[in-house]
Formats: C-alpha cells, structure tokens, sequence
C-alpha cells in the first residue's frame, strides 16, 4: 500500500462480511484469483465492490463482483515496524 503502510508493517485482520463493508475502509479481499489490501468503496445496486489503494502509485482500482468474493477481513489495526 504504498506510503500508508509500509513493506514489513503487519495488520490486524476480522472476518467481516460484504453487507458490513465500511465506505472507504481498508480491507483484506479473497477471491479464487485475487488476495489484495485495498479500500473497498460500495457500487451502486451494491452487486459489487471498487477496490482502490490508499496511495495512487502504480496500483489500478478494480471493481469485484459479489459472488466471487470468497472473504473479506476489515483491517482492525497496523503495527508500522522500521
């Protein structure tokens, strides 16, 4: 993620689940193809979720459908370790 969190920094995870998503939050998201670290923003008619990164350096955003989301585990907390 860039600047926000550093190679190296750990992040405390919770099983959350799509219908919980907090707008802009950052979230773990499992799918068959994809694990990334990205804030997740609601589309509209909410059938999917916009994947962005918290720094625009190099990262594209991404929309994922619903149904192929197999996890999502909102970051609780991160431990910046230098």
């Amino acid at each position: 993620m860039g600047d926000t969190l550093p190679a190296g920094t750990l992040v405390f995870l919770k099983e959350s689940d799509v219908e919980s998503v907090i707008p802009g939050g950052m979230y773990v998201v499992v799918t068959r193809k994809i694990v990334t670290l990205r804030q997740l923003h609601l589309e509209a008619g909410a059938q999917s979720v916009r994947l962005t990164a918290s720094c625009e350096a190099g990262f594209d955003e991404m929309v994922v459908k619903n149904k192929d989301i197999q996890k999502i585990y909102r970051v609780k907390a991160h431990l910046i370790v230098d």
